[in-house]
């Protein structure tokens, strides 16, 4: 039995044997049990749940207070020990990506044994669709929020110079590993539980050289808020309200993301057209 491990740009599906003899398979769905609560995705808009999802991760101001602790403590940490930090966290969201990729192949192999073919909603992550009109997008975004970008940098001003926005981006990163583990964990119930539903895949985000996720522009404003606790206006907030240091990350996290998604769409269209683009 062959199982798709991965699939190229142009759409070739890389194939390796099925290392796990047949009469495993049930016991490792069973290892593989969800340990978090089950995410309701809707199938006429599925990046709704996902959002929903995310929100609820975030365990209201729990999260927020973890990460201001953490940051605190970190402040007075030597360059290499930050570091290890980062990739520590890193690491954590690249193994809950795994878990979630373990969950599927291990789906396709007990629906492939049990003669199941369901039609499948493939969800990707940062698709392309006209990287001129997006790029055109991003730019008038980035034009109306500069003002607000250079209130959120000297609101987080000691997470801006001890480089801690890096470690946000980590922390956003764990956040969508979880989320795409849960995905992966609800697949398996509504295919074996309601068989005639269609199956739902959440493909985990690109990234680029540096770790960042690459998502769109809709996705970055639909996801970072909804994971940071971001649900008000900033210019909005009164300058001594808590909930300003709070959206000040949220902001320098989504221009993190907003620029590696220019990057990447700028990189795109000069590949299409064969000329560069600034």
């Amino acid at each position: 039995m062959e199982l798709v491990v991965d699939v190229l740009d142009d759409g070739t599906e890389i194939t390796e044997p099925a290392l796990v003899p047949v009469s495993e398979l049930d016991a490792l769905r069973a290892a593989l049990a969800p340990t978090r609560r089950p995410v309701d995705i809707g199938q006429a808009d599925p990046l709704t749940g996902v959002v929903a999802d995310l929100r609820a991760s975030c365990r209201g101001d729990g999260w927020h207070q973890l990460l201001s602790e953490q940051i605190g403590g970190m402040l007075a940490w030597p360059p290499e020990s930050i570091e290890n930090e980062v990739a520590g966290i890193n690491s954590l969201a690249g193994i809950l990506e795994e878990l979630a990729r373990g969950k599927k192949l291990v789906l396709d192999a007990c629906l492939a044994r049990d003669g199941i073919h369901l039609a499948q909603r493939v969800v990707c992550w940062g698709r392309i669709d006209d990287a001129a009109a997006e790029l055109a997008e991003i730019d008038q975004v980035w034009w109306r929020g500069q003002k607000f970008i250079e209130q959120a940098r000297h609101a987080a001003a000691d997470v801006v110079d001890a480089g801690f926005v890096r470690y946000l981006v980590a922390a956003f990163r764990v956040h969508l590993g979880g989320t795409l583990a849960s995905c992966a964990f609800e697949d398996d119930k509504r295919c074996f539980g309601f068989p005639g539903d269609r199956r739902f895949v959440l493909e985990r985000p690109s990234r680029d050289a540096d770790g960042v996720p690459l998502l769109s522009r809709s996705e970055i404003d639909r996801v970072v808020p909804a994971v940071f606790g971001v649900d008000v206006v900033w210019a909005a907030l009164p300058p001594d309200d808590p909930r300003r240091e709070r959206q000040a990350r949220a902001i320098l996290v989504a221009e993190v993301l907003y620029e590696a998604r220019r990057k990447q769409l700028v990189a795109h269209a000069a590949a299409a057209f064969g000329r560069k683009v600034v």
